[in-house]
């Protein structure tokens, strides 16, 4: 297995599936509470208002809840933790557009997550709000996100940043973690289109003109749900709210590096699939010269062969050759070597 092969399958294996989106949709909307503290990290599963403990902690409080299709079950979440209903209605309707919303108590994120349905050839957007109060961080998403479980790694090892820091520095990891999620996608993005290209330039792989359309859509569609997330993290890494230590406001910038490079890689895959219709027209165009320029080499070969025939299937009475014993055979000679003769011409041109 090659290197690059290795790198391909290692980026698409950690970004999120079309088989992980049909089975997040259809799983049951559930949570998992985390409250940690330098000293510990305390989790439990949550299914329900019912199953969270008193909002009150001396440590950091992370509510980590996917599916958002049981609205009463919802709407009790959100009167639990005092979540105002506009921003209860944006969690909630998932075609919401993202945004950042912030005030002097709280934040308010919204962001797309894409996932590829290679099946189908399109991008679904997996609808992901993150909103911080206090000491506690709630997140939102449509289906569990399987990239999450690496926080949750940091946190069971005390000697990580995580433990030993604020709150702000939760919401950097786990907005770090979106848009490092969002960077593998376009990368795993970039490698389906070098292969396209790559079996563009091979004669012996056809490619359609429709799977140059449907990767030229699925990129299309990746830019507008990355996009605004250059907007987001430029506003977070300017921000000068109380609640972010000056320490983090370094790892907010480095997140807007991030976002950015994520951005420009995809705008960058724009142009390069615009220009792989005009590759594949070219080729085809280029192919089919190869085509009528053998047609046309093999026809001006039997052109005079053709002729010569001719002369000799007319039927006059006073031909002397017709009368000669070896003239067909000497005839028959004579058409193959100077259609040899006319081959090697051509071949020596290139036009064979």
């Amino acid at each position: 297995m090659s290197l690059k092969h290795q790198l391909t399958q290692s980026t698409f294996e950690s970004i999120l599936t079309d088989l992980e989106w049909i089975e997040g949709r259809a799983s049951a909307p559930a949570g998992v509470l985390t409250q940690y503290c330098p000293k510990n990290v305390d989790r439990q599963p949550v299914s329900g208002v019912a199953d969270l403990r008193d909002k009150s902690c001396d440590g950091i409080t992370w509510l980590n809840w996917s599916g958002l299709g049981e609205t009463s079950k919802m709407a009790k979440l959100f009167e639990h933790y005092g979540i105002h209903p506009l921003t209860a209605e944006d969690i909630l309707n998932c075609e919401s557009r993202s945004k950042l919303e912030e005030s002097s108590e709280s934040l308010f994120v919204v962001m797309k997550i894409p996932v590829s349905m290679e099946e189908v050839g399109v991008i679904e957007a997996v609808h992901f709000c993150l909103f911080w109060q206090g000491n506690t961080v709630l997140t939102f998403s449509e289906i569990p996100l399987k990239f999450l479980t690496d926080l949750d790694r940091r946190l069971d090892d005390p000697k990580r940043k995580i433990r030993s820091h604020g709150v702000d520095y939760l919401v950097w990891a786990l907005l770090d973690l979106v848009t490092d999620h969002s960077l593998r996608f376009v990368e795993h993005l970039s490698d389906r289109v070098e292969e396209i290209e790559d079996q563009l330039i091979d004669d012996e792989v056809e490619i359609e003109m429709e799977t140059i359309h449907e990767i030229k859509n699925e990129v299309t569609q990746t830019y507008r749900l990355i996009r605004p997330c250059r907007e987001i993290t430029a506003q977070l890494s300017s921000s000068d709210s109380v609640a972010m230590g000056e320490n983090t406001a370094r790892y907010f910038r480095d997140l807007h590096d991030h976002a950015a490079e994520a951005v420009e890689q995809v705008d960058h895959l724009r142009d390069k699939t615009a220009s792989l219709r005009e590759l594949y027209f070219t080729l085809m165009s280029h192919r089919m010269n190869g085509v009528m320029k053998v047609l046309t080499s093999l026809s001006a070969i039997f052109l005079p062969l053709t002729f010569l025939a001719g002369i000799y299937g007319m039927n006059f009475a006073h031909m002397p050759e017709l009368g000669l014993r070896w003239a067909y055979p000497v005839f028959l000679v004579f058409l193959v070597s100077l259609a040899v003769v006319l081959a090697i011409y051509f071949k020596k041109k290139g036009w064979l």
